[in-house]
């Protein structure tokens, strides 16, 4: 059974049974507003997946950088990957949406497997950060008004930057020395 059905015969059930009142629930704005930032956009990620979209997204990234080698493909495919963390609303959509296609395109394309693999698993934590919905507990905290949405998103990206210049620089350099790649 889909989670939305369980989630909505859950609600239904405390709504009949008394437990809860209809006041309870219009009053409880912070949770509706996580319903709809986290629900909506979790279900966009996967139905993007679904739809061949995110496939078809990965390939066309490949294909506009054919010419290119896998060091040119492989920073611009990383940028790319860490930015659509805009259109999911968790780390597991956009890993389960985006690092299959981006992962199969680049060990094609002869990338070190180790790189890849590692860079993009380490890259999507780190986009998590981006947004409101970014991941599971940041619709909790911008419900409860802890950081407004221009802040969060003006801070998250500002972050963003530092996160690309530090893991594209010394993180690499540090995975080299280990021989990840």
């Amino acid at each position: 059974m889909d989670i939305t059905v369980t989630a909505l015969i859950g609600c239904c059930v405390l709504l009949l049974s008394g437990v809860l009142t209809w006041e309870d629930v219009k009053n409880e704005r912070a949770l509706w507003d996580i319903f709809i930032w986290y629900g909506g956009l979790v279900k966009l990620g996967r139905a993007l997946n679904d739809a061949g979209v995110t496939q078809a997204f990965a390939n066309s990234v490949g294909a506009t950088f054919s010419a290119a080698g896998w060091v040119t493909l492989f920073a611009v495919a990383l940028v790319i990957y860490f930015y659509t963390h805009y259109a999911f609303a968790s780390i597991t959509a956009h890993i389960l949406a985006m690092y299959p296609p981006f992962l199969a395109v680049l060990i094609a394309k002869g990338a070190p497997i180790g790189l890849v693999a590692f860079s993009f698993a380490i890259f999507v934590n780190l986009a998590a950060g981006l947004t409101h919905y970014g991941t599971t507990p940041s619709p909790m905290y911008f419900a409860m008004e802890y950081v407004s949405m221009k802040d969060w998103w003006k801070i998250g990206f500002a972050v963003s930057l530092s996160n690309l210049l530090v893991w594209g620089t010394i993180g690499f350099a540090w995975w080299k020395l280990l021989g990840i790649w």
